[in-house]
């Protein structure tokens, strides 16, 4: 079977690669002018360890400093038909896609918020039935959903104000019930990186109230999506 890292557009011969999955060697395999980076294993399935994850981020790793690459999803393990298949199949999306990531990588920032108590304190000292008791928990519970949810979408929309001069796309995931309540995912240039980092500090500086966790440059896994092409078409779990 075929452990695939990683899709180029161009041939990275001056990658040092430390060994791939599993120790084994790290080949390259070149099809329609594209250039998939991968091992070659004797198993169909590969174990979800800290080793085993470091490694696929390592190599993955290497290529981006030369070029930017589509990632694959960890774990991706093909048959060399199915590969082969794949390519010619996807090729003139994966060019396109590429052509839209070339030259950039993925920043991210996640902001961490201490939600307060939704609820008006006016409610607190009246005796209420059963009944009463529970629609007041319930009308406290939506409110406090629905102030979590306003905060989350304006601490979003003033991220991206703040970056947006910075970066070329953006994936946000918001998450209102959650302390983590926003997850964005930045498109980068890399000329922009320098840029970008100084404008994620005025971003903390500005709202001391909120826990900012910045990242990168990574390769963009947010923008590749090849993972569910080959699970849509060839069933790889």
């Amino acid at each position: 079977m075929l452990y695939v890292y990683c899709v180029t557009e161009e041939q990275v011969n001056s990658v040092d690669f430390a060994r791939g999955i599993e120790q084994a060697p790290v080949e390259s395999y070149e099809k329609d002018n594209l250039i998939v980076f991968l091992s070659r294993l004797e198993r169909d399935t590969i174990g979800i360890t800290r080793q085993n994850i470091l490694t696929h981020d390592s190599v993955i790793r290497s290529v981006l400093e030369f070029t930017t690459p589509l990632p694959f999803r960890f774990s991706t393990l093909v048959s060399a038909e199915r590969l082969e298949n794949f390519i010619g199949s996807r090729g003139p999306e994966l060019c396109e896609k590429l052509r839209e990531i070339r030259g950039c990588v993925e920043m991210s920032v996640k902001v961490i918020l201490e939600p307060g108590n939704p609820t008006s304190a006016q409610d607190d000292n009246v005796t209420l039935g059963k009944g009463a008791a529970f629609l007041l928990a319930k009308r406290r519970e939506i409110l406090g959903d629905e102030k979590l949810t306003e905060s989350a979408r304006q601490i979003s929309d003033w991220v991206r104000t703040r970056l947006s001069a910075h970066f070329r796309a953006e994936e946000v995931v918001l998450r209102p019930s959650k302390k983590l309540v926003l997850s964005a995912s930045h498109l980068v240039e890399r000329a922009n990186i320098g840029a970008y980092q100084e404008a994620a500090r005025e971003l903390m500086s500005a709202r001391l109230d909120l826990h900012f966790l910045v990242s990168g440059p990574w390769a963009p896994y947010s923008f590749a999506n090849i993972d569910l092409e080959f699970k849509t078409r060839f069933g790889v779990s």
